[in-house]
Order: C-alpha cells, then structure tokens, then sequence
C-alpha cells in the first residue's frame, strides 16, 4: 500500500505542474486553495490521516459541489488508498466536466483508464468481453502516456516530468470474439438531489430507475450499503445485457429482498 500512496501523490504533482503559471484555470485554483476546508483536508491527507482527509474532502463537496481540486483528490485518495475504482471514476470524471479545458485532461483520462483496468481485474471472473476491454484500455493507456510524456517535455512547460503509474502485468488476452465491452457501473451521473427510493429493504419488489442512479447507488438506498449491488444485477441480468452500467433511467428493476 506504502508505494500506491507515493504513486497518489507523484500523480497529484505531476497535475499541478502541468497547470500554467497565468490563466483562467491557475486563477481558479488559487482560489479553490483558500477553501479553509480544502486546506485542512490536505493537511490531514499528507500526514497520512486518511480518514480524516475523506471526511473533510466529502463536506468540502457538499458544501461547494463544483469545486474541481476536491473531486481531484478525493478521487486519487479512493483510487490509490482504498481500491475503490467506482468512487474514483466518478470523482475523476466530475472533475474533467468542472474543468474541461484543463491542460492535465489527458493525464485525468489516463487514471480513469487505469482504474477501469484494476476495476475489471478485480472481478472474481472475467468474461471474454472484460479480457476484449481491457486489451483496449492497455493500448489506448500507452497512447495517452505518449501524449502526456510529450507535453510534460515541450520547450513552453517548466514542469519536470515525473513516471506514470505502472500497468499492472498480465500475460497477454487471446483474441475474443466481438462484443460490448464491460466496464465499471458508471453509466450514468448523479443528479444533485436523487429523488427518495421507491423500495423498501425489508421486502422484495421492484424500483424504477431515476436520473444519476447506477446499481451501486441503487444499493446504497434499498439496502443502506452500496457494495451490495451485485444480487440486484443478479436478479436483472435478462433486462441488462450490457452488463450493470446499462441501467437506463426509467427502467423497472427487480429487487431481492434483503438477507
């Protein structure tokens, strides 16, 4: 874990050096930097207080939703500290819509491909469409490594280059035949004020699904914990055949009731 945590913040660095020193996007950090929220937040996280750093970086959010740096950190926390992939994604990807001109976008879309890989390596199995999927990322990760490689060397950029984060090793797919590729439950974004689930945990029924839902968030509300997405991708699999990020808003859903 020691060496994810070192890789946190190598990333972190290498996205404030690529931030010019003048412009719209270095005026907006310095001004999120004066959040006295986001300061402590920070100052817990490198005295590796890690908890302490989540909770305030949540009400960081809370209070201030469109404050990128806190979805930038937070989400390298949940990816490099706690494995979580899902969390991470979603932090990663809120950031690149508050800040789109960003000149660190393609080392951001590079992470969120790197967490996609451990996400779909974490799985206790791996279909041929998730082997197909990762093959691709790995491609287009070497890709976005050249280019992020190539901007951090150019005459105009003072900022010294620092290593990517190491794909972990597998031994090569075999090819697979044609088909949607799986990814994380990502699909869709959380809306500022989900409406009220229309199921209850004690009983067996059904839930419609609303704008900004995905099954983890789903599971969050009819059962109080969102890891437990899997029995209601289980009991929906006929009506997902994209796999659980295919939930579409309006959709009717079976939910098991709760063991």
């Amino acid at each position: 874990m020691q060496w994810r945590f070192h890789l946190m913040w190598i990333g972190l660095a290498l996205l404030m050096a690529f931030a010019p020193g003048c412009g719209l996007g270095s005026l907006r950090d310095k001004r999120e930097d004066r959040d006295p929220l986001l300061r402590r937040a920070r100052e817990k996280n490198t005295a590796k207080d890690i908890e302490g750093a989540v909770e305030l970086y949540k009400r960081v959010i809370d209070k201030r939703p469109t404050l990128a740096r806190a979805h930038l950190e937070l989400a390298l926390i949940y990816d490099n500290q706690f494995e979580d992939y899902v969390r991470a994604i979603y932090h990663y990807e809120r950031y690149l819509e508050l800040r789109p001109e960003a000149p660190e976008r393609e080392h951001v879309r590079s992470l969120i491909n790197h967490a996609l890989i451990y996400f779909a390596a974490s799985l206790p199995e791996q279909p041929n469409e998730s082997v197909r999927m990762i093959r691709m990322l790995r491609e287009e990760n070497a890709a976005l490594r050249a280019q992020v490689t190539a901007l951090s060397q150019a005459p105009s950029s003072t900022a010294p280059s620092s290593p990517s984060r190491a794909l972990p090793t597998a031994p090569s797919p075999q090819p697979a035949p044609a088909a949607a590729p799986v990814v994380a439950p990502v699909a869709s974004r959380p809306s500022p004020a989900p409406p009220a689930p229309t199921v209850s945990a004690a009983n067996a029924g059904t839930y419609v699904v609303q704008p900004g839902d995905t099954l983890s968030r789903i599971a969050g509300r009819v059962y109080g914990d969102s890891k437990r997405w899997q029995p209601i991708y289980d009991a929906n699999r006929s009506s997902l055949p994209g796999g659980p990020q295919s939930v579409r808003v309006g959709q009717t859903l079976i939910i098991p009731k709760q063991d």
